[in-house]
């Protein structure tokens, strides 16, 4: 295991471990996107009041490693703040 390191970086805030945050390339957000858009339309994957049920971002996490191997995607809490930001982009839109 690494030893953690302990920066200041910007307004006095420590970073462990600096240089692994994780990237997400057009390939991992395609396939994300695309997977996102399957699971939408299985009612399996649906609760009542339209949100998913409590196991999709593991569930996501095993489809994106089918599709891309060697995919170090996490379901928390790499998926978890992909879905975060597709909804804010596209609550932005909507009110363009």
């Amino acid at each position: 295991m690494p030893l953690k390191t302990q920066e200041p970086k910007g307004k006095g805030r420590v970073v462990e471990n600096p240089g692994m945050k994780h990237v997400w390339t057009l390939a991992k957000d395609a396939v994300f996107l695309q997977l996102l858009l399957v699971m939408s339309v299985d009612p399996k994957w649906k609760c009542d009041n339209g949100t998913y049920r409590s196991e999709y971002l593991v569930e996501l996490e095993t489809r994106m490693k089918d599709k891309i191997p060697g995919c170090d995607v996490k379901g928390y809490p790499h998926i978890a703040s992909g879905v975060k930001l597709w909804k804010r982009q596209y609550v932005e839109l909507c009110e363009i």
